[in-house]
C-alpha cells in the first residue's frame, strides 16, 4: 500500500446555498431558477443546496434539482412576525461544507461560479462580499452614499465602535463563507445585535418589510470585529430600475444578475432577458420552465402560497 504523503493539502468541500423560507412560493420557484442556472455553468462539481423551510414542498415540485435540502430549524420567526432579516443572521449554522457562497435567491447564474470559489479560497479570507463602500465617523451623512438604511454616526454611537473603526456596507444577495472561527464570530455578533440590541426604528430610514435588514448588523458586526468583507464587486450586476449595460457588457463583466426588489428595481428588459434564457436553457434539456422571472417579480411581496 503506497505511503500517504505527509505534505499532501486536503481539498477543501465547497457548496452553494440558497435560502428560501416563508409562505410566498414565489422565493421557492427563485430559489429554482438560480439553481438551475447555476448548475448549466458551472465548469466543477459543486453542489448546490436548498435552506427552507417547506422542504417536502420543494422535494415534490422540483425533485432532484438541488443536491440536497436543508430543513430550517426553527420557524422564520422573530417577535411574532415574520422575519427574513433575522433568519439571515441564523443561516452559519445549516452551513455544511469547508467553503461557502450564500446566494439571495432572486438572482440568475449567467457564467461559471467555479473561478470565484478558487479566488475566495487564494484570498484567505473569511468572509467576501460585494459591498458599496465603507464609511468611517468623519464621514458624518457621506455614509449614505454607501449605506443607506441609517446615518454613520447613529451606527457608532448604538453599537459602541471605536471613533477610528471603517464600517464595510455590504450587500448580502452575495457572502462567501469560509468556515472558520472569525465567520462564525460575525454570524453570533450579529445575530445577537439583531434580537438583543437592535437599533431603533425611528433611526432606520428603510426597513424590510417592516422588520430589520440584515446588512445593517452585519456591516455592525464586521466593523466591531475588524473584518474586511471587501472583493466580490464584479461577480454580481446590480440594476436600478434603468438599463445601463448591454446584454454583451453583462455577460463579459459578470456571473450572475440581481432582481433584488419589488417592480421597478430591475429594467424590465432585463427581466425579459432573463425569462429568454431560461426557456432557452429548458428547452435545451427538453423541459419545461417551473416560473418566468418577471412573474416572481410581480408576485415577492404578496402573500401567496
Amino acid at each position: 500500500m503506497p505511503k500517504k504523503n505527509k505534505t499532501e493539502i486536503k481539498k477543501l468541500t465547497k457548496a452553494i446555498y440558497l435560502p428560501a423560507f416563508g409562505d410566498n412560493k414565489m422565493y421557492r420557484y427563485a430559489a429554482y431558477n438560480a439553481a438551475f442556472s447555476i448548475k448549466k455553468h458551472l465548469s466543477e462539481p459543486i453542489s448546490v443546496y436548498l435552506i427552507t423551510d417547506h422542504p417536502q414542498w420543494c422535494k415534490d415540485v422540483f425533485g432532484s434539482t438541488f443536491d440536497g435540502i436543508i430543513p430550517l430549524s426553527e420557524p422564520p420567526i422573530l417577535n411574532g412576525r415574520f422575519d427574513p432579516g433575522f433568519v439571515k443572521t441564523t443561516l452559519y449554522k445549516y452551513l455544511t461544507t469547508d467553503i461557502c457562497l450564500l446566494l439571495d435567491v432572486d438572482v440568475l447564474c449567467i457564467g461559471d461560479l467555479a473561478p470565484a470559489f478558487n479566488h475566495f479560497q487564494d484570498s484567505g479570507k473569511s468572509l467576501m462580499s460585494y459591498i458599496s463602500g465603507t464609511f468611517t465617523l468623519k464621514d458624518g451623512d457621506k455614509s449614505l452614499n454607501a449605506m443607506n438604511w441609517a446615518k454613520g454616526k447613529d451606527v457608532f454611537e448604538h453599537w459602541e465602535l471605536a471613533p477610528d473603526t471603517i464600517v464595510p456596507a455590504i450587500n448580502s444577495s452575495i457572502l462567501f463563507i469560509r468556515k472558520n472561527d472569525e465567520a462564525e464570530s460575525v454570524y453570533k455578533m450579529a445575530n445577537d445585535y439583531f434580537v438583543n440590541k437592535p437599533i431603533d426604528n425611528s433611526l432606520i430610514f428603510k426597513t424590510w418589510g417592516k422588520t430589520h435588514p440584515d446588512e445593517l448588523y452585519f456591516n455592525a458586526a464586521m466593523a466591531k470585529l475588524g473584518v474586511d468583507p471587501s472583493g466580490m464587486q464584479d461577480l454580481i450586476f446590480f440594476n436600478y430600475g434603468k438599463k445601463s449595460k448591454s446584454f454583451k457588457e453583462i455577460r463579459e463583466q459578470h456571473v450572475l444578475c440581481s432582481y433584488y426588489g419589488g417592480r421597478g428595481f430591475t429594467f424590465v428588459g432585463y427581466i425579459e432577458w432573463f425569462d429568454d434564457l431560461l426557456i432557452k436553457w429548458h428547452y435545451e434539456l427538453g423541459i419545461n420552465p417551473k416560473m418566468k422571472v418577471a412573474e416572481i417579480i410581480k408576485k415577492k411581496y404578496v402573500d401567496i402560497k
